[in-house]
């Protein structure tokens, strides 16, 4: 084997410092939801026609308030015994995500159904505010967590 390749396959099966890899998913799990929240609706939006975007939005934003939820009671068990702050953060996340869902979300849907188009669009830019406080959240929860030794 020639000496630029055996150089390239050593590199390559180095593993990444411990700090990278704890950034790269960190990072990962950020733009993940910032995606989902932001670009999945607007991109429904501009590739189908609003007759058909519309429902498969609210089909699909009550699994995405479960999973919020979910994820975030979860990993604020797991945390709770190495970091009661990001712990109570994630809990928090998982707290006020319920009523964004139960009660905001159809809120937003009987206002699009009526008409209501300020109604609709101050209770939309609530929810668009709690995702961001939730984003922001989970973005000092990641911060922590990078800044520890836990892998």
């Amino acid at each position: 084997m020639a000496r630029s390749q055996k150089s390239i396959r050593n590199h390559v099966r180095r593993p990444l410092p411990n700090g990278v890899t704890k950034c790269a998913r960190a990072q990962n799990s950020a733009q993940s939801l910032v995606l989902y929240s932001f670009g999945f609706a607007a991109f429904l939006f501009t590739a189908l026609p609003a007759n058909v975007a519309g429902p498969t939005i609210r089909r699909a934003f009550p699994h995405f308030y479960m999973f919020v939820m979910l994820s975030a009671a979860a990993a604020a068990g797991l945390v709770w015994a190495y970091d009661a702050v990001a712990a109570g953060l994630l809990a928090l996340i998982a707290v006020t995500t319920l009523p964004a869902r139960q009660m905001l979300m159809p809120a937003i849907n009987r206002a699009t159904d009526e008409g209501e188009k300020s109604r609709f669009k101050w209770l939309h830019g609530l929810s668009v505010a709690i995702t961001l406080v939730h984003i922001g959240l989970a973005g000092v929860v990641l911060t922590r967590f990078l800044a520890t030794g836990l892998t």
